[in-house]
């Protein structure tokens, strides 16, 4: 860890592939130490959960950060379709959530 790059990643995840491809990326680098997650737009927790599933699956336990507000400034953001999925993975249903 002496050389690594602290990452922390704030992330929409949970619609396209590129926020979890880019999550996998950094757990399984060798260079990255990767301290924390931060989840925004639309339905953080659940993003948040999503996650922590991928985290799980490379069997690490990262800190998830989701944010607060559940929308965007228009008011409408869609649900993450991957959420349907987290009944089929191992998640953390209790994350920090800072107020």
């Amino acid at each position: 860890m002496g050389n690594n790059k602290k990452i922390i990643l704030d992330t929409d995840i949970g619609g396209d592939i590129d926020d979890a491809a880019c999550l996998a990326y950094l757990l399984k680098h060798p260079n990255c130490d990767l301290i924390g997650i931060t989840t925004v737009c639309g339905y953080p927790v659940e993003r948040a959960m999503i996650a922590d599933a991928i985290c799980k699956v490379a069997g690490k336990t990262i800190p998830i950060f989701p944010g607060l507000d559940p929308r965007t400034p228009n008011g409408w953001y869609p649900a993450p379709e991957g959420a349907v999925k987290l009944k089929n993975w191992e998640h953390s249903k209790t994350l920090i959530i800072l107020k």
